[in-house]
């Protein structure tokens, strides 16, 4: 179930004790990143001007309603978000999508169905998808159909994606065409390999297994049957494997993560125990989640290590290969007064930027500190043990002498002194 610009600077590197090696590593490709907004839980409209749009690529706004005649209506409170949603998308210089379908009402498969096995109806469909584009201003569309179930449903649902698709790209070739694609027991529900030609991405919800886990990284030895009868490991790898073996890219996969639990409750619900308590939330090393009285969480740390484990060679759980991005489910699960998850994701893209351009963070005795300039004041990440621990924006308190540099408002505690040991400079940097 799925329910700006910054101007260059120099990016600097500090460390306590171990000095850090600034080389000249060759630029890789930038992993895409997918937030969802569906109903903003805290502040409802009011905050959307507040959302954490740094970490992000691009806003998927759903839904819209798939009709049995093939046009499409507004769903739920989706109008109240449309307008402002949009302008602050583009004020913030990101793209936005318009989402079509979600998990319920219960009504929206058949409808999708129906639209799917007709050509008519098809051709309707994207027609009206595209004036949808056009009238109010969106970079693309996500078809959100959960799921096509007979191998007749299979077949149409390439053919729906089809006549999407060539509409949409005829219409602008540089909107964006996704999917959603089924936790697991509805993967073998696409014909991947077609689907590859007649879409830019697939969003699959690695989220929803529920067993126990709710998105877990891996699962060795746990079998999942799928709907067609075929087995694959119960897990975001198993799902991920048989896509690829089916013909649809890896890197045209953006793996969705969770910001609400195995249980249905929000992240905001739970992260106060999370900051008073963080050494208590330990890290499942299959999983890559968190278990808190029965429900599983995917907090700040459980992050990280899944965005290492999909998008870094070395950490990756898909034999040195990665994916193309990373989603997740949604805004509206956290307080933008307190973007855990979000920032997290930010960060965890900032970092590996750093360390793409040739600026490596290393650790003196307990600590890595990487310094950088944001559009919200200069910020800094903290790294023990190559996970994340840490974040803060900084608009002053900082006195440089003789190479050194105190930060009396960032590490908890007392000031704090580290030699600057490498420097480069970015034309642009978030």
């Amino acid at each position: 179930m799925r329910r700006g610009a910054v101007t260059g600077g120099m990016a600097v590197c500090l460390v306590c004790a171990v000095a850090c090696c600034a080389g000249s590593g060759a630029a890789a490709a930038e992993p895409l990143v997918v937030g969802y907004v569906n109903y903003l839980r805290v502040g409802h409209t009011n905050s959307i001007p507040a959302l954490n749009y740094d970490a992000v690529d691009v806003v998927v706004h759903g839904f819209l309603e798939p009709l049995t005649n093939g046009t499409v209506v507004p769903l739920d409170d989706f109008a109240e978000y449309r307008a402002g949603l949009i302008a602050e998308t583009h004020g913030q210089g990101k793209r936005i999508l318009v989402s079509v379908g979600g998990a319920l009402p219960a009504r929206l498969r058949d409808q999708f169905a129906a639209i799917a096995a007709s050509e008519s109806l098809r051709a309707a469909f994207a027609s009206n998808i595209v004036c949808e584009l056009n009238a109010w201003g969106y970079d693309g569309v996500d078809i959100d159909y959960e799921f096509p179930s007979t191998p007749q449903e299979k077949a149409d649902f390439t053919d729906l994606m089809r006549a999407l698709y060539a509409a949409v790209k005829t219409n602008d070739p540089a909107h964006l065409v996704l999917f959603g694609a089924s936790t697991g027991y509805w993967i073998d529900q696409y014909e991947w390999d077609e689907l590859a030609a007649c879409s830019d991405f697939s969003f699959y919800y690695g989220y929803e297994w529920r067993n126990p886990a709710h998105g877990p990284i891996t699962n060795p030895g746990e079998i999942q049957w799928t709907l067609g009868g075929h087995q694959i490991e119960a897990s975001v790898r198993g799902a991920l494997l048989f896509m690829s073996n089916g013909g649809y890219p890896l890197e045209k996969i953006v793996v969705g993560l969770p910001f609400y639990t195995s249980n249905y409750r929000s992240w905001y619900e739970v992260r106060d125990d999370w900051a008073t308590n963080a050494g208590d939330w330990t890290v499942h090393a299959d999983y890559l989640e968190v278990e808190r009285s029965g429900d599983w969480w995917t907090c700040p740390e459980a992050i990280d290590r899944k965005m290492s484990a999909l998008l870094e060679p070395g950490s990756s759980v898909l034999g040195g290969a990665t994916v193309g991005g990373v989603g997740f489910w949604e805004f509206g699960h956290e307080d933008p007064a307190e973007p855990d998850l979000s920032e997290t994701i930010r960060l965890w893209k900032s970092l590996r930027r750093l360390r793409i351009q040739g600026i490596e963070t290393a650790e003196g005795g307990s600590q890595a500190v990487c310094w950088w300039p944001g559009e919200r004041g200069l910020r800094y990440a903290v790294q023990t043990s190559g996970s994340l621990r840490g974040w803060s924006d900084l608009a002053g308190g900082l006195v440089t002498t003789a190479g050194l540099v105190r930060v009396t408002n960032g590490i908890p505690g007392t000031s704090v002194f580290y030699r600057v040991t490498g420097s480069l400079d970015f034309p642009a940097f978030p």
